[in-house]
């Protein structure tokens, strides 16, 4: 990976609809030439995808995001996919999780348990 890929993949970051040309413009490069290294880029699996970022509201729905420190287990990590009101969930490279939760309540969704997310975790997987 050169400088160019690396500012290409900066460019992706801030916006990744942008289109070949746009980019291309940013970096020095043509539009083919883009293409060529994105396509690259995905191969080698440093671009692994594009995707969406919904805002919770449009189902009536707040966002709480919360992250806990500790040595958390890969294992311990997917089963807080089964909580509930969980978007998404990343398991940190420090071993820590970091979950986006959608509830209807912050205030409540906190008072029941989010503050303790293993045991929140341990309640969901038992279902």
């Amino acid at each position: 990976m050169d400088a160019k890929d690396f500012r290409l993949l900066v460019a992706l970051d801030e916006d990744a609809r942008q289109s070949f040309h746009a980019l291309g413009r940013k970096v020095s490069l043509s539009a083919p030439a883009v293409r060529d290294r994105i396509r690259r880029l995905e191969e080698r699996g440093i671009v692994q995808g594009y995707w969406v970022s919904i805002v919770p509201a449009i189902f009536e729905r707040q966002d709480l995001l919360v992250s806990f420190d500790g040595d958390w287990s890969r294992d311990e990590a997917m089963k807080a996919l089964g909580a509930p009101d969980v978007a998404w969930v990343a398991w940190k490279v420090d071993g820590g999780v970091t979950l986006e939760i959608w509830p209807h309540d912050v205030k409540k969704a906190v008072a029941s348990g989010a503050a303790n997310c293993r045991a929140w975790i341990g309640e969901c997987s038992t279902s």
